[in-house]
């Protein structure tokens, strides 16, 4: 592995299980850099590891929205549905879950709903 992979390895293994913040784990490592080459790389490697963070987030909060609406939309069209649909809910991939959003104003009964 080469000294750049290592470094970079290393830092990711620091952003990630470090219990500080990023930014403070991130000028912690910079001062401590004095090769401009290897400062770049950790700031490429932090922005990284935060856009990631980012979209993974957003899309983790994308699916809770979908689940919450669909929940109260089951509920309100066939009456309360019980712990095993939001469990399903919980476990749907996101195309699962853009189906049966599709689907909730047509379906007449929770089996129509959830049919594949």
């Amino acid at each position: 592995m080469a000294g750049h992979d290592v470094y970079g390895a290393m830092v990711d293994y620091i952003l990630t299980t470090a219990r500080l913040p990023g930014p403070t784990v991130q000028r912690l490592l910079i001062s401590r850099i004095h090769n401009p080459a290897m400062k770049h790389k950790l700031l490429s490697t932090a922005q990284q590891i935060r856009s990631e963070g980012k979209a993974e987030g957003k899309a983790e909060g994308k699916a809770e929205g979908k689940i919450s609406v669909l929940l109260s939309l089951i509920t309100r069209r066939f009456g309360h549905s019980g712990p095993q649909t939001a469990e399903r809910l919980q476990t749907a991939s996101p195309t699962q879950l853009d189906r049966w959003a599709e689907r909730i104003l047509d379906a007449r009964s929770l089996d129509e709903l959830f049919a594949d």
